[in-house]
């Protein structure tokens, strides 16, 4: 007697919500398309999966019907399952516990490559249920995390818009920077007055479209970089090595043939480092000990998000496109926008070590055609 696995599909949350409008449309045609879809997913043993993520960009649309609509439309969906939390709650997790998972792996069961961490952590990384079971109850909770979606796009905005900017300086080497002395000849007003008016104009014109205050959020990410440089040069010694001190990172990691581009990946990966440490409650996680690109999600969600930030326009929403990308090596399909889907195909071609990890993927143009594209792709 053979066991009908669960098929566990990642789904764009823009899909999500158009089935969630046509579930609730007057039109009757409408509302059978999406019943239709829900069925032959449920018929071919496919589990929607949801992560915070998902769940955050469906309940951060600005009308509060549209959000309660969505939230009921889920509680309908008689096949689910959720990336299942560390604490075990039975709540979507982050794709932050997904790397801290992927940590863990690295570091207590030594598993030294990208396969071996895959096949250690897919076993038990989904929960499955109900729609209901999730999404029936709790609606005081989903009014809050609302809001809190809410404010989470305006972060993503803003995030996405700073990392898009290209000051000139990625691809000079620290050798090429020792010998460029953080002075300036009217001092740090000029310098601040530079940074500002530099990083609000690429803003404007590649920034997230929906970014409102360019001009604070240059004159934020300036300050809060004049600070770590106001300090570094104010100890005694090589400002380079004391600016790697200042950002956790152990001076042998670095040489003078290494980029500004290279020395930040270096210094972002050590600050999440710390964050999957304290959700994995290990200690003393360092970079040198989990080098760079060991972790199969977080390498594969950062390169995603290096090719985005190529692209003349950014959008907050990349930030979840690339972790929610990153799911695609721990499930059976994986369906994402056009953008997204050309990013990992560009992806791929390069780095074919992640091409037998990761699921079959695709766009669509109506989220009716995802259960066609699953049937013949996952067969």
């Amino acid at each position: 007697m053979s066991v009908l696995l669960p098929k566990i599909a990642i789904l764009d949350s823009s899909n999500l919500g158009k089935a969630a409008a046509d579930f609730w449309n007057a039109q009757a045609s409408r509302r059978k398309r999406c019943h239709d879809f829900i069925s032959r997913l449920s018929d071919a043993n496919v589990f929607i999966a949801f992560t915070m993520t998902h769940v955050t960009e469906l309940l951060r649309h600005e009308n509060d019907r549209v959000v309660r609509d969505r939230i009921a439309f889920l509680g309908e969906l008689p096949h689910i399952a959720w990336l299942r939390p560390q604490s075990r709650e039975r709540f979507p997790s982050d794709v932050v516990c997904l790397f801290a998972r992927e940590l863990e792996a690295f570091v207590r069961h030594g598993c030294r490559d990208h396969r071996s961490i895959v096949e250690h952590i897919r076993p038990s990384l989904w929960e499955t249920g109900t729609g209901k079971e999730m999404f029936g109850t709790k609606s005081e909770m989903w009014d809050v995390l609302s809001s809190v979606a809410r404010s989470m796009l305006e972060h993503d905005k803003y995030v996405a818009s700073i990392c898009r900017a290209d000051f000139g300086v990625r691809n000079l080497t620290i050798g090429e920077c020792r010998r460029r002395s953080p002075q300036f000849p009217d001092g740090w007003e000029g310098f601040i007055q530079e940074m500002v008016k530099d990083l609000e104009t690429q803003l404007v014109d590649h920034g997230d479209s929906r970014l409102e205050d360019h001009r604070g959020a240059s004159e934020q990410f300036t300050s809060e970089t004049l600070k770590i440089l106001q300090e570094c040069q104010r100890l005694k010694g090589d400002w380079i090595l004391n600016l790697a001190d200042n950002q956790g990172i152990d001076r042998d990691l670095i040489s003078d043939n290494t980029t500004v581009s290279e020395f930040g990946a270096l210094v972002a990966y050590n600050l999440q480092l710390k964050l999957f440490a304290k959700n994995s409650g290990l200690d003393d996680v360092s970079v040198k000990g989990v080098p760079l690109g060991s972790l199969p999600g977080y390498t594969l969600g950062t390169r995603l998000e290096l090719l985005q930030n190529r692209e003349q326009r950014i959008s907050g929403s990349n930030l979840g496109d690339a972790r929610i990308a990153a799911l695609g090596l721990y499930a059976d399909a994986l369906e994402a926008d056009k953008r997204t889907v050309n990013h990992l195909s560009v992806l791929l071609r390069k780095e074919h070590a992640f091409c037998d990890l990761m699921c079959p993927y695709f766009k669509v143009s109506t989220y009716h055609e995802i259960p066609t594209h699953i049937a013949s792709k996952c067969a």
